[in-house]
């Protein structure tokens, strides 16, 4: 009886402890910037667009505190309605931080964390990323 009513409490605690990750959901306000975490969901009651931060395709930055001849930049990739477009933040525009979908413009404002260390692109984890966006009626 003993068995059962430890493997019981274990089977409890390990399914009380798993966390689900891929049901992460947040409102946002329109016109006010929200942060999102890698695949979470914000929707708005306002009727805007559902937006999703599912990648981060680089992020080339200049580590702080380094110097470099070049600021860098860093590339995600947000769902917007489904759609899965890049927002960047670049000094060449390599992708816009900025886009219009219907009457809603979705700008991104930051990516965090700012790197102290050069990222390797092609092991990039999004997960511990965070986005600042901004959703307004245009």
């Amino acid at each position: 009886m003993r068995i059962y009513l430890l493997f019981a409490l274990f089977s409890l605690l390990f399914f009380a402890c798993e966390q689900e990750t891929e049901n992460l959901n947040t409102v946002y306000k329109e016109s006010t910037a929200f942060t999102l975490e890698y695949n979470e969901l914000a929707t708005c009651t306002c009727g805007g667009p559902e937006v999703k931060f599912v990648n981060v395709i680089t992020d080339s930055r200049c580590p702080e505190p380094g110097t470099c001849f070049w600021a860098g930049e860093v590339i995600v990739a947000l769902e917007l309605n489904e759609e899965v477009l890049e927002l960047g933040l670049s000094p060449i525009n390599t992708a816009p931080e900025q886009v219009v979908l219907g009457e809603w413009s979705v700008t991104l404002l930051n990516v965090f964390p700012y790197p102290t260390d050069f990222v390797d692109n092609e092991n990039i984890d999004p997960s511990l990323y965070t986005v600042e966006l901004l959703v307004e009626m245009i």
